[in-house]
């Protein structure tokens, strides 16, 4: 059974929303935190935070699937995301270039952040793909029979 939207419409609605931000909130800062251990050289520490950091973005979109706030459609809201990703990296290129007034450092970890949004970009084309040809074989399976 799906959890999807069950608290939409309740009396816990704006409940599970602040439960959702707070969470958010909490996975933006143990994952800066764990940015900042690993520049610091504590690799365990920085391992450790960004675990928890994982875990708060994961109970944040428990909350977002309770309360019905994203697409039930995984494939669409892929598709519609997808070019997002990949127009990102040309944009950050350009705007790492600008941050070179400020230091190669930043402009490094921004040129970073760019190739890392062109490999989510590859990986959705991946799994578009994938399950687009998945869902054509099941339905020429099925109509074969």
């Amino acid at each position: 059974m799906s959890v999807f939207g069950l608290t939409k419409g309740t009396d816990f609605e704006k409940e599970i929303e602040q439960y959702r931000n707070g969470e958010a909130q909490g996975a933006v800062m143990y994952a800066a935190s764990a940015y900042l251990a690993g520049e610091r050289g504590l690799d365990e520490v920085s391992d450790l935070l960004m675990k928890i950091a994982v875990d708060e973005l994961r109970h944040a979109a428990l909350y977002a699937v309770l309360n019905g706030q994203v697409s039930q459609d995984i494939f669409e809201t892929m598709k519609k995301i997808q070019p997002i990703e990949v127009a990102a990296e040309s944009r950050l290129n350009e705007f790492a270039q600008k941050l070179q007034v400020i230091g190669p450092a930043i402009t490094q970890e921004v040129e970073a952040v760019a190739k890392d949004e062109a490999v989510h970009g590859e990986r959705l084309k991946y799994l578009l793909e994938k399950y687009q040809k998945e869902r054509l074989k099941n339905l020429l399976d099925k109509y074969q029979k």
